[in-house]
């Protein structure tokens, strides 16, 4: 899905709720319904399906598109292995055709974990990316601490 993404919104918990509101809409069209019969189709012949994904992705002229964006919910209860828990988890997004910026986004036990993947070989500042994407999340934590504060003074008053 080609996703539109309201940077000119300034408060945090407006752009929030832009994004929301645009991925619901998308998501109700059939734009998505492509991806999802290909996923499916890896259910029956997983390398035929990738394959053709690849093929697809990466042949399709792509101006308008250097970088894709995409979440996962994963286990929200920790994860163990040979007894010991796993504290962390980073997913990673590979580059292909002319996708030079990849970003991954996963839910563990609570938290949110970026991946961010960046084509040594163009143009994109990554660490701009990764700075923006890391005050963008503080504003919103800020916003959801200051929440129940604003909450008790006017239920107070």
């Amino acid at each position: 899905m080609f996703a539109d993404l309201p940077l000119g919104i300034e408060d945090p918990v407006a752009r929030l709720r832009a994004v929301s509101a645009h991925m619901r809409m998308l998501k109700s069209s059939h734009e998505a319904d492509a991806g999802q019969v290909l996923t499916s189709l890896g259910v029956f012949a997983p390398e035929l399906a990738l394959g053709l994904g690849v093929r697809i992705a990466t042949r399709l002229p792509q101006r308008s598109v250097n970088t894709v964006t995409t979440n996962v919910p994963g286990p929200q209860h920790p994860l163990y292995l040979a007894g010991r828990r796993m504290l962390e988890a980073y997913p990673y997004v590979p580059l292909a055709g002319h996708v030079r910026m990849g970003v991954a986004i996963y839910s563990y036990d609570g938290t949110l974990g970026f991946g961010v993947t960046g084509d040594a070989d163009g143009p994109l500042d990554v660490l701009v990316l990764c700075e923006g994407i890391e005050a963008a999340m503080g504003e919103l934590v800020a916003t959801t601490r200051a929440a129940p504060a604003r909450a008790r003074r006017v239920s107070s008053g």
